[in-house]
């Protein structure tokens, strides 16, 4: 246990650091490295390189390739009993019909100021009211909203 946290801990410092020098360049030179990186990611979940065992895509670098994957968990892990208590809350509330909810903790993994990183690696995205390294995330009935 002590090596997983150790080694994601220093996964997440250096994912952290490539988001700052990110954070520090024009604002359209990092959105079109965010988007080769994006593309580059998409396209390995799609191609379902994990099932296929062809392994990571070459065109991304570790540290972006796991930047990629903070992006498709919002940055944001729960713990297991925050994740059991957040699912049976679902299926005890009142909500008619089929939802989509995304359970995030409060915090960022990065620690970054929240809505600089979803200024950064979500293009286009609506910002709304983040808090200094918040995780909060609100799906409306067009698009998500930070």
């Amino acid at each position: 246990m002590e090596e997983i946290k150790r080694t994601h801990g220093e996964g997440y410092a250096e994912v952290r650091q490539f988001a700052e020098a990110l954070l520090q360049m024009d604002t359209d030179v990092a959105a079109k490295k965010i988007r080769r990186m994006r593309d580059a990611y998409d396209k390995e979940r799609r191609d379902r390189c994990y099932e296929q065992k062809t392994g990571k895509t070459p065109e991304l670098g570790p540290v972006e390739h796991r930047m990629m994957s903070l992006r498709h968990n919002y940055f944001s892990f729960v713990s297991l009993e925050d994740a059991c208590r957040s699912m049976e809350l679902s299926l005890v509330s009142s909500f008619k019909g089929s939802h989509a909810l995304f359970i995030l903790d409060q915090m960022n993994v990065l620690m970054l100021d929240a809505a600089r990183l979803a200024d950064l690696v979500y293009l286009g995205v609506p910002i709304n009211g983040l808090s200094r390294v918040s995780s909060r995330l609100s799906i409306g009935e067009k698009q998500p909203t930070w």
